[in-house]
């Protein structure tokens, strides 16, 4: 993608195994929680999608449970910005897109939140997917 400090062999290594321990670390922090519970949605408007869905949420949330998604948003939209210049400027755009719809898309009201966040999500893994498409 022409990132060269993205292509070295111990940062790719640091990488694998920092994005394994934070989810190693995730995972485990939820196992250790109260657990989940079906989603109260009565701040939600009458007519909201999301009174015909069965929402799940963590019983006791913490700032911690989203940390994962702000640090792979931000990865992304990093990798994006220093590609940006280089000879795979679509891989840049795609992932620019990508980290800026996870931040945006978990940056509203908690009713609005609770749809977009999950729909920023998949537009996340699809521009990824779009992204690594035009390097392979």
């Amino acid at each position: 993608v022409g990132i060269s400090w993205l292509e070295g062999d111990f940062i790719q290594t640091l990488l694998i195994v920092a994005a394994a321990a934070l989810g190693i670390i995730s995972r485990v922090r939820f196992v250790n929680s109260p657990g989940i519970e079906i989603a109260d949605t009565s701040d939600s408007p009458a007519d909201a999608l999301e009174n015909d869905l069965l929402w799940f949420t963590y019983k006791e949330p913490e700032f911690l449970y989203i940390v994962p998604s702000i640090i792979l948003s931000l990865f992304n939209l990093g990798i994006g910005v220093a590609a940006f210049g280089g000879e795979f400027r679509g891989v840049a755009i795609w992932m620019i897109i990508s980290g800026v719809s996870v931040l945006y898309g978990n940056a509203k009201p908690s009713y609005v939140t609770r749809f977009t966040g999950n729909l920023a999500e998949v537009v996340m893994l699809w521009a990824i997917y779009e992204a690594a498409s035009l390097v392979l």
